[in-house]
């Protein structure tokens, strides 16, 4: 449960603000993850722990905005209050009046557009409606994260409010973060996003995943198929009740980690530029023989999918966007082990990530194809905390 969260920690701060190319695609480093536990296996503790580096970035960002933007946004929402209370009054004004009211106005515009600046910066949504966040990631430019231990959000896309309806277009588009979002209503707030990016890292009990799996509109657009999923073996009757404490020097190589690779894309600490758009992704690209690796991970499991003799057809529609988060872990483990973005990914670098799918492919089977295996059961075999054993902060996954 750590190591997807950490997972889930860097794609949140990192996400759109790069890509990574490889044969024929083009990814942000966004990615959608779910462990799957129970109430009391210590989800909340684990997340708490794991994303504290990640709301600590995000004050110090504010506080860097708010020195320099605060007094500005006051007065500019002063000024954009006094825009809307002239436009009233432009609605019942005649002759002079509102030649002298459309003055003013056209002078408080200028005003407005000298005082608009960056938007705050914020990195993580809570609780929230597709609606709501695709505004939300329209202020912040583009981009941002959801970190829960609980299952609300994808309760919320599933119909929860909806009369059991699920709306996902907009969580869908924010995976693949590859066309423009423009919502079907025209109103005075219309807007449009070039390219939503959505990272979302979740902890969800197995009743949410079991009423996400029992929806047809959920299984037809294959919003599970966009997740890494993990059901590891619950600790509770063998935990330690006096575990000892987190050293103090991993947790600093940790928030190390996680500030080191937002900033390793956006140095000075900004996402917009001088003219108030979102800053373009930094590319990443992937090493000759890393790109061999991921071509040979992909012709051995296209293999298994044949329909008479392969034994992973059940879960066909996630192998088909398996690959496409294979190099995003790739691009975001390169960017943890504190390589630059400029440096090609490397074939060590995407084993280890291509180690990463081929543990989630037990995982996915129980919990996505319970008919053909054990359902929603803990699986056997290598643990990520196995995997994570070894990692260096430098050179990633040691075999």
């Amino acid at each position: 449960m750590p190591a997807f969260a950490a997972i889930g920690a860097l794609s949140t701060v990192v996400g759109s603000h790069a890509t990574i190319t490889g044969q024929w695609t083009e990814e942000t480093l966004s990615l959608f993850l779910a462990t799957i536990a129970d109430s009391g296996d210590g989800k909340s503790r684990a997340f708490k722990a794991v994303n504290a580096p990640v709301y600590r970035l995000e004050t110090t960002l504010r506080k860097a905005w708010d020195l320099k933007y605060g007094q500005l946004a006051e007065q500019l929402e002063i000024a954009q209050h006094t825009r809307d209370k002239l436009i009233r009054d432009l609605a019942t004004a005649h002759g002079d009046k509102r030649n002298d009211l459309l003055a003013d106005l056209e002078g408080l515009n200028e005003t407005i557009k000298e005082l608009t600046g960056p938007p705050r910066p914020q990195l993580l949504a809570g609780d929230i409606l597709p609606e709501a966040l695709a505004k939300l990631m329209h202020k912040v430019g583009g981009h941002i994260g959801i970190v829960s231990a609980e299952g609300t959000f994808l309760g919320n896309i599933c119909g929860r409010y909806n009369n059991g309806k699920p709306n996902l277009e907009f969580v869908l588009q924010s995976w693949d973060a590859s066309e423009p979002w423009r919502p079907d209503r025209i109103s005075r707030d219309s807007f449009e996003l070039e390219r939503p990016s959505l990272a979302l890292s979740l902890s969800v009990q197995p009743v949410v995943i079991a009423d996400a799996i029992e929806s047809n509109a959920v299984t037809d657009k294959g919003l599970l198929n966009r997740f890494l999923l993990a059901r590891p073996t619950s600790l509770a009757g063998s935990r330690d009740v006096r575990p000892p404490h987190v050293p103090a020097h991993l947790i600093d190589a940790w928030s190390h980690c996680v500030h080191r690779a937002f900033y390793s894309v956006r140095p000075e600490g900004h996402t917009f530029d001088d003219d108030g758009q979102p800053l373009p992704p930094v590319p990443m690209q992937v090493s000759e023989d890393a790109e061999h690796l991921m071509l040979d991970w992909r012709a051995r499991h296209e293999r298994r999918l044949d329909p008479d003799a392969g034994d992973l057809t059940h879960i066909k529609g996630w192998l088909a966007r398996a690959g496409g988060n294979g190099y995003r872990l790739a691009a975001l483990l390169h960017l943890a082990a504190g390589h630059p973005p400029q440096l090609p990914v490397s074939a060590d670098t995407m084993a280890d990530a291509l180690a990463l799918l081929d543990y989630c492919i037990p995982h996915t089977i129980a919990i996505l194809a319970p008919d053909d295996h054990a359902g929603l059961c803990p699986v056997d075999g290598v643990t990520l905390r196995e995997l994570f054993s070894g990692w260096s902060g430098s050179g990633g996954l040691r075999r």
